[in-house]
């Protein structure tokens, strides 16, 4: 998930905005879309009105909360361009995902 908001960010510098979906950053700044380890689909993305975004995985239950910070994996960006990761390493250590 980390690779995959690096590629976000570098895709925003580089053409001036977010891009429409994950297959865009394929291959230009990813070698393939990032791939969810909790329900083996791609990682869950969609733009914001505020011209944010959510990047967020399926949680332990496999169910998709619409991206929740309190289900599973869940990072978004703040407006000064930190990065929040709830949960994740904890949920990484017990899963079958690898960082």
């Amino acid at each position: 998930m980390t690779l995959a908001a690096i590629a976000l960010r570098r895709f925003q510098l580089r053409h001036g905005q977010l891009p429409p979906s994950l297959e865009a950053l394929v291959p230009e700044f990813l070698p393939a879309v990032p791939y969810d380890c909790m329900v083996g689909q791609p990682l869950r993305y969609r733009l914001k009105a505020d011209g944010g975004y959510v990047l967020y995985s399926v949680g332990e239950d496999g169910k998709d909360d619409g991206g929740d910070p309190s289900g599973g994996i869940y990072l978004r960006q703040t407006r000064f361009g930190e990065w929040i990761q709830d949960r994740a390493q904890r949920i990484l250590r017990k899963s079958r995902c690898k960082e």
